[in-house]
């Protein structure tokens, strides 16, 4: 992890262009805490993946300063149907807004959980609604396909 920043550095990419994600059951040590307190220090920004999946979720939110958490698909992909997975979501995203936490939700597959999400206060989804997991290449072939920009494929709230 020492060679991230110098690698940025050498590249000449500013490190808040990094973001990094940890998963929710990773085993938090100070071992494992102080490299990634170093790297956030320098700039790069982590997301906790997976929240709520398991039951360590709120222990690595209150363990390492996150500026996103990653809401498990099991809430987001019922949320039409389920006031519980909505009560969840609802109070995942209160909970955020407390710690100033950005909130993405995982699996979104329909404009109708979009419109439900951002009722809820969540604007930043991922999900196969727009486009299943690319590789590089193709990744920029579909952004150039949606307008030439990432801010020209993100999801329209108007037309909701």
């Amino acid at each position: 992890m020492k060679q991230i920043v110098p690698l940025l550095h050498d590249k000449e990419i500013s490190p808040d262009q990094l973001g990094l994600e940890v998963t929710e059951g990773v085993h938090w040590t100070e071992q494992n805490i102080t490299p990634l307190l170093s790297l956030k220090a320098a700039g790069i920004f982590f997301s906790l993946d997976d929240f709520g999946k398991g039951v360590s979720g709120y222990n690595a939110i209150k363990t390492f300063p996150f500026d996103k958490v990653k809401i498990d698909r099991k809430y987001v992909k019922n949320l039409k149907d389920s006031a519980i997975d909505r009560a969840i979501v609802s109070s995942i995203m209160h909970l955020a807004n407390q710690l100033n936490i950005e909130v993405i939700a995982e699996g979104v597959e329909d404009k109708q959980t979009v419109v439900i999400l951002n009722e809820l206060g969540c604007h930043s989804v991922q999900g196969y609604l727009y486009t299943k997991a690319l590789p590089n290449d193709q990744l920029l072939k579909y952004l150039l396909t949606q307008g030439g920009s990432y801010e020209k494929a993100n999801y329209n709230w108007s037309n909701c």
